[in-house]
């Protein structure tokens, strides 16, 4: 079971159906910039309008990616019981919505190419910046759409609801071992000094950092919660503070690369996997 949500959902395919696309999963994470995302418009469009940005780019790259053979593979592991899911939040309903990727691959609906697509667009619709994504859907006869964003506003990370019974999944699937759980978070989580200049800008923009740190802190210590109820293995990655380069945009290739290969010579004698959230200390 692969989950992935907000800007991770592009790759999220990839990671799922394993290592014969980790080219394709090494591109998307390297060589992708701001340009390939978004075109910035100017203020008083944004301001206007429903987004700072235009993703037209983002919906151009998606179809490039995520093709008709790589949805077709999706829906081959989908019926082999493996599952992908990737998160989005339902804005007028106020609600995060986790779609089954690999059920709309392997269903009969014509559209699901592009109903995969839009989802993985919406996943990554980070509210204010990029445009939401609206879906039809009936119901009473009636049409109406749906307003799609970013799944990070729901949450920054998520494995499975905690109304799930896990240890009865695996008691009536009748599973061997401890079942594992590998959290990969693309962010720093440790709390860092970076001196504020007193103007509503740069106060909002730090003041939003802050809060999706902490969130995704949160989502953690929630994941190990229901980890340590449900008897599963608790396994953590994140950014160490101790890498200090820094981006250019906001999708930088050259810093995402450096990443890629900080972590790749971490992995390479078995990646030190934190059995805890962070500031938490086992008894």
């Amino acid at each position: 079971m692969v989950t992935r949500g907000s800007t991770c959902a592009l790759s999220a395919p990839f990671a799922f159906l394993g290592s014969d696309y980790d080219d394709e999963l090494k591109k998307v994470y390297t060589q992708t910039k701001t340009s390939d995302i978004a075109v910035e418009r100017n203020l008083l469009s944004g301001m206007l309008g429903d987004s700072m940005a235009d993703t037209t780019p983002l919906k151009k790259l998606i179809r490039k990616y995520i093709t008709d053979d790589v949805i077709a593979a999706i829906g081959r592991e989908y019926k082999k019981g493996r599952r992908l899911f990737v998160g989005t939040v339902n804005l007028d309903a106020g609600r995060a919505v986790i779609w089954n990727i690999g059920a709309i691959a392997n269903s009969n609906y014509p559209e699901k190419a592009d109903l995969i697509r839009e989802v993985l667009r919406a996943s990554a619709a980070i509210p204010v910046a990029f445009p939401p994504v609206l879906f039809n859907v009936e119901a009473d006869g009636k049409i109406y759409d749906e307003m799609y964003v970013d799944g990070g506003t729901g949450s920054q990370v998520f494995v499975y609801l905690a109304e799930v019974n896990w240890k009865q999944i695996t008691k009536k699937l009748k599973v061997k071992g401890k079942p594992k759980v590998y959290i990969i978070r693309n962010s720093f989580l440790d709390p860092d000094y970076n001196g504020v200049i007193p103007s509503v800008m740069p106060i909002a923009s730090r003041s939003i950092d802050s809060l999706i740190r902490t969130q995704g802190v949160g989502d953690l210590y929630q994941i190990y919660a229901l980890c340590e109820r449900d008897g599963n293995d608790f396994n953590l990655a994140y950014i160490p503070a101790d890498f200090t380069e820094k981006p250019k945009e906001g999708f930088d290739p050259v810093y995402m690369t450096d990443l890629y290969d900080y972590t790749y010579k971490m992995a390479v004698n078995g990646f030190p996997w934190k059995k805890g959230p962070p500031g938490f200390i086992r008894k």
